[in-house]
């Protein structure tokens, strides 16, 4: 077998192959952190969606058990009045459930010359022959 030498390069080449070791020491440690930067943005992506999912589904049965809570009471409430009468009072004042529907129909049809006359005598400051 032969005998290794040793090559003995110059210190220009020895400080060059350092300096592009290091640069790719660099790029790859640059190119990991990227990755691991990447890595905690879709992981908190992720959280974020699923925090605003749970927040959203948190708040719904909130207000569902705050309603229940509420329709509860209003039951109570009614099934403890003495008459009938005074229970449906209480649940028409309390319930929207057991709320009249009223639906309001204008005894003078709008832009007829009714209402304009009566537009008229309600800006007025004249009631007859006197002023207000």
């Amino acid at each position: 077998m032969f005998p290794l030498r040793r090559v003995h390069s110059s210190p220009a080449t020895r400080c060059q192959q350092r300096i592009k070791l290091r640069m790719v020491q660099e790029m790859v440690l640059k190119k990991q952190e990227r990755l691991e930067e990447d890595s905690k943005r879709q992981r908190a992506r992720e959280v974020s969606e699923v925090g605003a999912k749970v927040a959203a589904q948190r708040l719904k049965s909130r207000r569902d058990q705050e309603l229940k809570a509420l329709d509860d009471g209003v039951e109570l409430l009614i099934l403890n009045q003495p008459s009938s009468i005074e229970a449906m009072n209480v649940a028409r004042m309390l319930s929207p459930r057991f709320a009249e529907h009223v639906s309001f129909v204008p005894a003078v049809p709008s832009h007829s010359k009714a209402d304009f006359r009566v537009k008229s005598l309600l800006e007025n400051d004249r009631i007859g022959a006197f002023y207000r």
